[in-house]
């Protein structure tokens, strides 16, 4: 049929016209699931692609490192009002408890705080000591200033002697099954 009957039978409101329009459904019926499986399959290439490039994203994020801080945080201003002649009551109650109550140096009290980054790793260290005679503080030590007590970058070279190396258990195989001559070198 041409263009030209296909108009006069739709004006006519023939059966033919009918059967045209019912083919023309059938096969946008028929030709729907084609077309919706393969934007199926797009879809579901789609998700997976985006799912892959996610994870990739997310696998070069780096972690989070929290911030470590450890001991007794004493500030300058806290140095600045330690007197001579103070009791240890008096100190404990400005400084805090110290970190460490040596049993053998009753007299002596170390306070320590340890600071490291999370983001840099860099450590800083800081130390105070407060001597005591008969209870009353007499001298205080400290190292302030991000004074290092160990440094965390310095690196030793340590020469280990070589041991000599036993060969595997083919190796051995090998060269009983097939030794080398005396000429030959390893």
């Amino acid at each position: 049929m041409n263009s030209n009957e296909n108009k006069e039978q739709l004006a006519g409101g023939t059966n033919s016209a009918r059967e045209i329009i019912g083919c023309y459904r059938v096969s946008t019926r028929l030709s729907s699931p084609y077309q919706s499986l393969s934007q199926n399959s797009m879809n579901f290439r789609l998700v997976i692609i985006l799912s892959v490039v996610t994870l990739l994203l997310f696998g070069c994020v780096r972690t989070y490192r929290i911030d470590i801080q450890q001991g007794n945080i004493v500030t300058p201003e806290q140095i600045e009002q330690l007197k001579p002649g103070m009791e240890k009551a008096e100190v404990r109650y400005l400084l805090g408890a110290p970190l460490v109550e040596d049993p053998f140096h009753m007299e002596r009290w170390d306070y320590f705080y340890s600071f490291r980054s999370g983001e840099t790793r860099q450590i800083e260290q800081q130390r105070l000591t407060v001597f005591f005679d008969n209870g009353q503080l007499t001298k205080i030590e400290q190292g302030f200033e991000s004074e290092p007590l160990i440094s965390s970058s310095s690196e030793s070279l340590v020469q280990v002697p070589e041991k000599p190396t036993k060969p595997g258990f083919l190796k051995r195989a090998w060269r009983k099954l097939w030794p080398l001559d005396k000429t030959q070198s390893n």
